[in-house]
């Protein structure tokens, strides 16, 4: 705002003198920058509700997921066979966490609480998009609950909102094509099943229906339904893979601490009962399989060693046989004390060798005869079979009357121990089977979840809070950023070269006052110099008036423009306080509104909008009576 200057270009100071400017932009200090976030406190309080709304409204209407856990137990497992303590250590395994771990998330026991919990068929209530199923969660009463009245306007009649319950216990297609399927409630357990609109069958719950529908059957059983008439639901009947797929993605298994043998199994899901059953359902199947595992391998060796005892009976019996023949043909023949204890130690060597040898054929079923087990049986058999080789090296020195006795004799008393022994493995295997017990416990069973694992409505809140506070404030210095404005005074006459002689305050006052013009309540009593003359904004008028008294000294008229950038920046508020403080002061001023556009000065003093400006310039009207 300048007092006779218009010839003056940007660049130089009053004087002439050609001045540069000394940046190109404002750096913001500490305190200005908390002026900028002060002045913007309501952009950021703005902000900072909504986002917190939007995170409130995420939080409570969001599906929430709750969660269950299973703790179990695998001991460490010990593989022997009546008879081989021996070699007990060396066939010991130890517990695989990471095996067993695939074992629980395995087709196998998957697949069967998939049948057992009927999981390939999924039945769900249509809720009102986005609040429709918060709304039914918050529902406690007993009966379904009738639709709000602002659902009446979006055909809220065919949505659930809250107390409806179904059980599917059969959902065929026959790869029928169709869908989505939806099923519609009658009323009183009765019901239709619709695909893309068309009416497939009607039935009603506790009872089977089927229909012929597009070259197929479909087949539904409905065990319990109670809903609203009206009311419908999704139906989706998905193959047992995909069933054991979705299973596998919702439970999670990790090993609670390391060589523990304890596993942890989490199950996630939007219903808590259902959660419950799949992962009591997962580690009793689990166990099942543990215990049928350790019970199988007892049925194989009790179904090899029934096999084997027919054989061994006639080996005892052929060598007995040969024992009594050769006592026929050379009649008593007495052992002596060395013989007889020769016969024992080779019975007792050739049974081990026998027993290990039946383990071997056993063991070959599991394991190549690389594995340390199989080498362990190497191992002792070779040191067996030495042990007879040197028996026998010390009864070579016998007549060889006594040492056919000896041999006959000792390979009946063999083949009647091993026949023995195998009777009592029989029957032993027989007991494992029947009380078999697996090395697989379950210490903690699953429970109801009692609250919701996530979303974490308090972290959402507070995250909603921190990030709205955040975008605020970055609105606020993006709005300062995009701002090529300057508010420093200093900074304006750096870069216009011309001179500030007052920065006029905002008034609150005015605010009000141009509401009041707005609304056609003008006159001279709505000058804020007049109504409020002890405002801030109007003593720096006033500093102004004073500083333009000495500039106007040096002037070559009195002429005062008054202009701006852009529009609503004040000129009109400026133009018509500031001819009002000059006129307080006993000045003569002519007031001349020359915006040609939308000038509203008249407004501020109560006078009629007719000859003005443009009708002096076009010539309609002397300068002296407009």
């Amino acid at each position: 705002m300048n007092a006779n200057q218009t010839d003056t270009q940007p660049g130089t100071d009053p004087r002439g003198a050609l001045t540069r400017p000394v940046r190109d932009s404002v750096e913001l200090d500490l305190a200005e920058l908390f002026g900028y976030l002060w002045g913007g406190k309501w952009l950021i309080l703005a902000v900072t509700v909504l986002v917190t709304l939007a995170a409130g409204f995420y939080a409570y209407t969001t599906t929430p997921v709750y969660q269950t856990d299973v703790l179990l137990q695998v001991e460490k497992e010990s593989s022997s066979m009546p008879g081989l303590d021996e070699i007990s250590e060396s066939l010991s395994t130890d517990v695989s966490g990471s095996a067993e771990i695939e074992i629980l998330r395995s087709r196998n026991i998957l697949g069967k609480a998939v049948d057992d919990l009927n999981l390939t068929v999924q039945a769900r209530p249509l809720h009102f998009p986005v609040i429709g199923e918060a709304l039914a969660r918050r529902y406690g009463g007993g009966d379904p609950a009738e639709p709000p009245a602002f659902a009446r306007w979006f055909d809220g009649e065919r949505y659930a909102w809250g107390g409806e319950r179904i059980e599917v216990d059969r959902f065929e297609t026959d790869g029928v094509p169709g869908g989505p399927w939806r099923l519609e409630a009658m009323g009183e357990g009765g019901y239709r099943l619709l695909a893309n609109g068309e009416t497939v069958l009607e039935g009603r719950a506790g009872k089977p229906a089927s229909a012929e529908f597009r070259g197929g059957t479909v087949a539904l059983f409905i065990s319990e339904l109670e809903a609203r008439p009206g009311t419908r639901f999704a139906l989706h009947a998905t193959s047992r893979q995909r069933a054991v797929q979705r299973l596998r993605g919702a439970l999670q298994v990790t090993e609670a601490g390391r060589d523990t043998g304890m596993l942890r199994m989490r199950m996630e899901g939007t219903d808590p009962d259902a959660i419950r059953q799949a992962a009591d359902a997962v580690a009793n199947h689990y166990l099942r399989q543990n215990v049928e595992r350790k019970s199988q391998e007892a049925e194989n060796m009790l179904a090899f060693i029934q096999r084997q005892l027919p054989e061994q009976r006639r080996q005892l019996e052929t060598a007995e046989a040969r024992l009594n023949d050769y006592r026929r043909e050379t009649g008593s023949v007495d052992l002596s004390l060395e013989a007889q204890q020769a016969v024992s130690k080779m019975s007792e060597l050739e049974a081990r060798i026998s027993e290990l040898e039946m383990k071997r054929e056993e063991l070959r079923e599991k394991y190549t005869p690389e594995h340390p087990a199989m080498q362990s049986l190497q191992r002792q058999m070779a040191g067996l079979i030495r042990e007879r080789q040197d028996m026998e090296a010390q009864l070579s020195h016998l007549p060889e009357t006594e040492q056919q006795a000896v041999r006959l004799t000792r390979d009946v008393k063999v083949a009647n121990e091993l026949y023995l022994t195998m009777l009592n493995n029989a029957q032993e295997f027989k007991v494992a089977k029947a009380g078999t017990v697996g090395n697989v416990r379950i210490i903690d069973p699953a429970l109801d979840p009692e609250a919701p694992f996530k979303p974490r409505r308090s972290l959402i809140l507070a995250a909603g809070v921190v990030l709205g506070l955040l975008l605020g404030i970055g609105l606020v210095l993006l709005r300062r950023m995009l701002d090529r404005g300057m508010v420093d005074p200093e900074e304006i006459e750096r870069q216009t070269g011309y001179p500030v002689y007052a920065s006029v305050l905002y008034s609150a006052v005015q605010g009000r006052l141009a509401r009041m013009v707005g609304r056609g309540k003008g006159g001279q009593a709505q000058l804020l110099a007049h109504r409020e003359p002890k405002d801030l904004a109007i003593e720096s008028l006033r500093s102004l008036r004073t500083s333009l008294q000495f500039a106007l000294m040096q002037a070559e008229n009195n002429i005062i423009a008054v202009s701006g950038p852009a529009p609503e920046v004040g000129k009109s508020f400026v133009s018509a306080n500031f001819a009002a403080v000059l006129a307080d002061a006993g000045k003569r001023v002519l007031l001349i509104d020359a915006d040609m556009r939308k000038g509203h000065l008249h407004q501020y003093f109560g006078v009629a909008r007719r000859g003005g400006l443009s009708e002096v310039i076009s010539g309609d009207l002397e300068p002296g009576k407009a």
